[in-house]
């Protein structure tokens, strides 16, 4: 089991909470359709059953956790449905980030945009799928805010968040942390030369490249797959 223990900082607690719920179910903690049982919560993280319900509460609005009648609060599952309308929205939007980024963004912007490049490269080559979901975040973390555009990263951010664990299912899939990582090397090219046109054209692709594996599965009937051999 990961550790979910909250240490105090700068940060107000609840945002802290907040985001390590997020991020445990983003990295396969607990698998959509898993109850999150609020007495549980407190355990692990160490903090008051006010700040889970309002964590719980804040990750409901966001469509990550869903509230089932009489039952309680579950990570939310994801539909082919879901999928697709997330995909396709997350292409426009990234393919708009990629033509900012291009536009505006400066050396030091683009040195660690090759950076990050350089661990999902090393990552893919090992086929360490934690280490690759933890690199793309960084290299997604540095693109969002490299645009400059609040809104835009906001929601971006959620519908990452939405799709997190069918990441680690694509990922999973033959051969995809190789081509992740070259489509990912794509944007970077674009990136450092301003071209929007193509940063925006590589970002829209490998959002549909991993729609494709991720469609493919929940329509075949597949399990969504932890980062690791077993989540607990």
């Amino acid at each position: 089991m990961a550790d979910l223990r909250v240490v105090s900082v700068a940060a107000p607690l609840r945002k802290q909470v907040v985001e390590t719920i997020r991020s445990a179910i983003m990295e396969g903690v607990w698998l959509p359709g898993d109850r999150l049982g609020e007495r549980e919560l407190c355990d692990e993280t160490g903090v008051s059953r006010t700040l889970i319900r309002e964590a719980l509460r804040q990750l409901e609005t966001e469509g990550i956790v869903e509230s089932i009648p009489n039952r309680g609060l579950f990570v939310a599952t994801v539909s082919a449905k879901d999928a697709e309308d997330l995909y396709g929205v997350r292409a426009t939007l990234e393919a708009f980030a990629g033509r900012l980024v291009a536009t505006q963004s400066d050396e030091e912007v683009k040195y660690k945009l090759r950076r990050t490049l350089e661990d999902l490269t090393h990552a893919s080559k090992k086929e360490d799928i934690r280490a690759l979901m933890n690199a793309k975040s960084e290299f997604y973390t540095l693109l969002f805010s490299a645009t400059g555009n609040d809104l835009l990263c906001e929601m971006l951010r959620n519908l990452h968040a939405r799709t997190a664990l069918l990441r680690a299912t694509t990922l999973s899939d033959p051969g995809r942390a190789s081509s992740s990582s070259k489509e990912i090397a794509k944007i970077v090219r674009a990136i450092e030369k301003g071209d929007a046109d193509g940063a925006a054209t590589a970002c829209a692709a490998h959002v549909q490249s991993a729609a494709k594996i991720a469609l493919k599965v929940l329509s075949e009937g597949g399990e969504l797959k932890p980062v690791n051999d077993s989540k607990k």
